[in-house]
């Protein structure tokens, strides 16, 4: 051990950088450009939220109910979102399918998935969405409004869409588990995206659902990107302050998980700034395909390392969000939309169309397994830029967990853990590391993060 370390001090910089809990040691000698930190996996932590410390109750899984789907197949999705460690399912409560003919209700379709999900303890996200072809002529069930898309149309269905809402609302009364959301990507809809319209809607279908239930949790429609100009009206109107929260949707195409860092405070200050501080930001949708949201080197859908690409960044937006205190972050999505591998929507799985898993779900199941019996104490202070550690408490108070990982693409680093007998450490995919006598780990942003379980010391 004393003659690896004198090795590693012969490689250093003369001088050492110290950071807090950490010291990095920029090597001069060969290989070139080898970064040691040296960890104190007993360092002080800027504490969490209590409120916001367990992970699982926060996070929820796209599922999605097309028409041709069984009550089975629904039924299963729900289950097996429920034993990769998710709180809540988010799946569309379509107007079309609930009221085919003018003022008739039918949820019937949908009842299996609020049951299956009470069974297992999980909540349910509904989208109130889309347009209704049965009432106003829509070709189908996207992203349609009544009028398909017509601001002057879809103005006199207002109280027709607010009406199925309060619907609903009533349907799924007392279930403290459930939330709306009025809208899907509103800022995608050539009406919608009207900030006035919008208002007029959410204002409209938030009192109707409030008639129908006055406990009801329902939060602004999800925007499809942080920059949407509609996503900042919504924020600095007074008319929204009823909204239960704020939902935003933080797809970064090309863009690593931890530049939300820099996005959320802002919006917090933006919500501060409009007097509600009672509004919280929701994050309804996110998530990373593995076609079209990395570079081309990666390869198409269904390449290995397109696919391990998307295992990577779908577990750090996990640990983004989480480290960051929303109050909750939806997964997209379960299951692969189609078969196009060259097609960016049938890709986002974290099984493929088949139904057979990706390595994202192996990463994502590892994540939720470290912090099923954990809470998050914390992250790490003072670590050099781009490293980033949590350390999660174990609920027993026997020993505690360590997540670490780097932001900077193609960045490695040698992390010494010190000389504790006690460590484990696995990779992503939760495949043991070998950390051998020197307890040294190498750190690589793109094999993504391992996780340090420790002893109480």
């Amino acid at each position: 051990m004393l003659a690896l370390r004198r090795a590693l001090l012969l490689c250093a910089a003369a001088c050492c950088i110290v950071a807090g809990s950490s010291r990095v040691r920029p090597a001069l000698a060969s290989p070139p450009h080898v970064e040691i930190v040296d960890f104190d996996t007993d360092g002080a932590v800027v504490p969490a939220r209590p409120a916001f410390a367990k992970l699982g109750p926060r996070i929820g899984l796209e599922i999605h109910t097309p028409k041709t789907q069984t009550s089975e197949e629904i039924v299963r999705q729900v289950r097996l979102a429920h034993e990769l460690g998710f709180g809540f399912v988010r799946t569309d409560l379509f107007w079309a399918r609930v009221e085919t003919v003018a003022d008739r209700y039918d949820f019937s379709s949908f009842d299996p998935i609020a049951e299956t999900a009470r069974e297992n303890g999980m909540g349910v996200l509904w989208t109130l969405a889309f347009g209704n072809f049965h009432l106003y002529h829509t070709p189908d069930y996207g992203n349609k409004n009544p009028g398909d898309g017509d601001a002057h149309a879809f103005h006199h269905a207002i109280d027709h869409y607010a009406a199925y809402a309060a619907a609903a609302a009533k349907h799924f009364a007392g279930s403290r588990d459930v939330v709306f959301e009025v809208w899907n990507e509103p800022d995608e809809n050539a009406a919608l995206s009207d900030p006035a319209l919008y208002e007029a809607t959410f204002l409209t279908t938030l009192a109707e659902m409030r008639k129908a239930d006055p406990n009801v949790r329902v939060s602004t429609g999800g925007v499809s990107h942080f920059e949407a100009p509609l996503l900042r009206e919504i924020v600095s109107s007074p008319e929204t302050r009823g909204a239960t929260a704020i939902g935003v949707h933080l797809y970064r195409t090309h863009n690593a998980p931890e530049t939300i860092d820099a996005d959320i405070p802002s919006l917090h200050a933006a919500i501060a700034a409009s007097d509600d501080p009672a509004a919280r930001i929701w994050d309804t949708e996110w998530g990373y395909s593995a076609d079209g949201d990395f570079p081309p080197s990666f390869g198409d859908g269904h390449s290995s390392a397109a696919r391990y690409r998307q295992a990577v960044y779908d577990v750090r937006e996990l640990l983004a969000v989480w480290q960051l205190g929303l109050p909750l972050a939806v997964l997209y999505e379960l299951e692969d939309g189609g078969t196009d591998a060259a097609e960016r929507e049938d890709n986002f799985g974290l099984i493929d169309a088949a139904g057979a898993p990706k390595p994202a779900y192996r990463a994502v199941a590892q994540l939720t397994s470290v912090a099923a019996s954990r809470h998050l104490a914390g992250r790490y202070a003072n670590l050099p830029s781009g490293i980033h550690a949590i350390r999660l408490d174990d609920d027993a108070g026997t020993g505690y967990a360590i997540v670490l990982w780097l932001a900077d693409a193609g960045r490695t680093a040698t992390i010494a853990l010190g000389g504790r007998h006690d460590v484990r450490a696995t990779d992503v995919l939760g495949r043991p590391i070998d950390l051998g006598r020197s307890h040294l780990v190498t750190l690589s942003e793109a094999a993504g993060p391992i996780y340090v379980t420790l002893g109480r010391s």
